[in-house]
């Protein structure tokens, strides 16, 4: 029996691989790389099936065919000896063995990178390494990364040694043996893994299909991260490590909360395409949001405040991280595993005592929200998957019913009446308990279809919602209809809104909180050549409401300076006379040392299956766009052309210049910093780009 089976092996050997010898090197390597993956509890095995069968069976096929090119490479040295003699085929096997033996070195290296960050080098990587002498980036390495270079150094002669001995001694196929036959079983390979992979690639999730092949590029192998980030290489912009260290904070940096300040709660409240015109509106002769446009007259609401994107996605952490939504040239699906440091609210207010909660009516398991999301420092984390409460899912949200329908998620949206019921539920305990807290909120029935629960009142009609009405598009004839649907939405989350205040007013907290209402997106109804939002970043889409309600800390105003996403809260943190923590790139805008409007830039960023671009707004007037789809730069006059109809760029040469410049700068340290374990493994991100003396007076001279 034992000899049928090592025949067998022996057959099944001979049938793969060129020589024995290959054979068991190479299935040495296997069972390293096999073994590294196993212990790796972070690793792309501990995804589970399919991405566990997928790696194993990429694995073996990768070291099937090393064997086979050191083989060919074995049979090209005895070619070159056969007519250049031997100090040619001396040569052609050193320079072989030196080529492979480093790439040896970067995969123990590329290991070494993964046991640090959970992700192999890329080929950016390296070129970062070669362009910046060792010794300048030792200090800012990792121990693993360290350990793996030292031991590919200590490797690399006997590598190369053990190489040029192999393309020496490797002999030629026997004669019983059909290169034929061997070729069509390292094919027949390829297709057994080709089978594995298009379940991975086809899958209708686009979300867990989009996850499973980056784990794939950046958590299999070397190999595989080296080939995929060369590709990418071809097919991007080149990304430039061009971030001068001296500019950036280091992650050493400490951040205390002052001792004996105020501890007021805190509730963000963002609601769902909530345009800035919904303020004080009045439609029907009826105001659409009577609430928030209460609170605005009680406190300070922005006239000029800015969604980070157009997409939930991008724009909704940008509020409790006050981190730009720009990390890859691609669509970015969050995961618990990436490498980046990040701060979020949750983090500083419990660092206060304050209790943490995320209240919200969407399954935050969208674009992987959850998993930036959910930190040790939440306390509760409440929304539509984790809420064991009947959800709905509508079929006209075609990208979340695909999601739903194919079981990527397990669960649709919770009413808004459901997710303010658990937060007054939860204010109630730690009011009891007498414990200051911090709440992000985030309403959803203002979500296209804008369905509500049966029996809610829709006093906006007609408010009817034809079958040519979707979520990307609908009949320019039939947006009354829809702008009466939205407005119905949007007076509903006003109800729940005013809910949250009078139940605040009733316990007597409501002057001592700070209660922050924003949009999380806009939404357009056919204006500025736009429908809904997730596409352009189009200023309906973008421009929304914001208002800072805290009587004891503001007096009644409005500001028409412009605030981006990402300065709620450090803005908010300036009441409480926190200081600024370094890993925020947003600003207290209420401070003394605000930017004067004059040099004031915010930006945007758009990355979905509808649109590509960003956007850079200076002064409050003018705004560049570059869509990255059509290759096109667009400048507008916001403050004489709202509706962005008119392309000045031409005009205004100068002025699309250094708006241009400014956004080139901003685009690529943001994809630098993430992109460069030098960078994020050792600093904060970059502050975004100021404008500099030259180019103010360039734009001065302009007008």
């Amino acid at each position: 029996m034992k000899r049928k089976l090592l025949r067998g092996l022996a057959y099944a050997v001979d049938t793969v691989f060129p020589t024995r010898i290959l054979a068991a090197l190479c299935s040495l390597g296997f069972g390293i790389d096999l073994a590294l993956q196993i212990t790796n509890s972070g690793g792309i095995l501990a995804e589970g099936s399919p991405l566990a069968q997928f790696t194993i069976a990429m694995m073996a096929w990768l070291w099937i065919t090393i064997a086979w090119a050191i083989y060919g490479l074995a049979r090209a040295a005895d070619w070159i000896q056969d007519r250049g003699g031997s100090i040619a085929a001396r040569l052609f096997r050193v320079a072989v063995g030196c080529t492979l033996a480093m790439i040896v070195a970067i995969s123990i290296g590329s290991w070494g990178l993964n046991a640090q960050i959970g992700r192999f080098a890329t080929l950016d990587t390296l070129l970062f390494l070669v362009a910046n002498p060792l010794l300048s980036t030792w200090d800012h390495m990792g121990s693993g990364e360290r350990r793996s270079i030292v031991l590919a150094s200590l490797a690399a002669p006997a590598v190369i040694w053990a190489l040029c001995w192999l393309l020496r001694n490797t002999p030629p196929l026997s004669r019983d043996r059909s290169p034929r036959d061997l070729r069509a079983s390292w094919i027949l390979a390829g297709i057994v893994l080709m089978g594995i992979w298009i379940p991975i690639a086809g899958d209708l999730s686009a979300q867990r299909s989009a996850s499973r092949i980056e784990s794939v590029r950046s958590r299999l192998h070397p190999l595989v991260t080296l080939a995929s980030s060369s590709y990418d290489l071809l097919a991007h912009e080149p990304i430039q490590a061009k971030i001068d260290p001296e500019s950036l904070i280091a992650l050493e940096a400490s951040w205390t909360v002052p001792p004996n300040t105020a501890r007021p709660s805190v509730i963000f409240v963002a609601i769902e395409s909530l345009r800035s015109d919904v303020v004080g509106l009045r439609h029907q002769g009826k105001l659409v949001a009577p609430n928030l446009t209460r609170l605005a007259a009680e406190g300070l609401t922005w006239n000029r405040a800015y969604a980070q994107s157009t997409h939930s996605d991008y724009a909704d952490v940008c509020i409790v991280s006050s981190l730009y939504p720009l990390r890859t040239q691609r669509h970015h699906y969050y995961r618990s595993d990436d490498p980046w440091p990040k701060t979020l609210a949750f983090d500083l207010f419990k660092q206060a005592g304050y209790a943490t909660a995320i209240m919200s009516s969407q399954n935050e398991s969208w674009g992987g929200m959850d998993q930036f999301l959910n930190v040790p420092s939440l306390d509760l984390f409440f929304d539509s998957a984790r809420s064991n409460l009947t959800t709905y899912t509508s079929a006209r949200d075609p990208g979340f019913a695909l999601e739903r329908a194919v079981g990527a998620f397990h669960a649709g949206s919770l009413y808004d009446n459901q997710t303010m019921d658990r937060t007054l539920q939860w204010i109630d305990q730690q009011l009891a308990s007498q414990t200051p807290y911090f709440i992000s909120m985030n309403l959803q029935s203002s979500h296209f279809p804008y369905e509500l629960p049966p029996g809610t009142e829709e006093p906006f009609q007609p408010a009817r919602m034809d079958r040519d009405v979707t979520f990307m598009y609908h009949p320019p004839e039939k947006t009354p209809l829809v702008r009466n649907a939205y407005y119905n939405a949007i007076h509903n989350c006003d109800k729940e809104l005013g809910r949250l205040v009078q139940h605040l007013r009733e316990q007597g907290v409501l002057d001592d909180t700070i209660l922050v209402v924003l949009g999380e997106n806009g939404e357009a109804f056919h204006e500025n050549g736009s429908v809904g939002h997730a596409r352009e970043p189009v200023e309906p889409a973008l421009h929304v409401a914001t208002v800072i309600h805290a009587p004891n800390l503001i007096a009644p105003a409005t500001d028409d300076y412009p605030l981006e996403h990402i300065d709620v809260l450090p803005t908010v943190m300036g009441l409480l006379d926190w200081p600024a923590h370094p890993n925020l790139q947003g600003s207290d805008l209420l401070s003394d040392q605000r930017t004067p409007l004059s040099q004031r830039l915010i930006f945007h960023h758009v990355n979905s299956g509808a649109a590509l671009g960003d956007a850079v707004q200076w002064a409050g007037q003018w705004k560049l766009v570059i869509d990255r789809q059509r290759h096109s730069v667009q400048l507008f006059d916001l403050e004489n052309d709202p509706q962005e109809s008119t392309d000045v760029a031409s005009e205004h040469p100068v002025i699309a210049a250094v708006l241009h410049d400014v956004l080139t700068r901003w685009y690529d340290q943001q994809l630098a910093y993430y992109r460069f374990p030098a960078y994020y493994q050792n600093f904060y991100p970059p502050q975004p780009p100021t404008l500099s003396e030259q180019q103010l007076q360039k734009l001065k001279a302009a007008g």
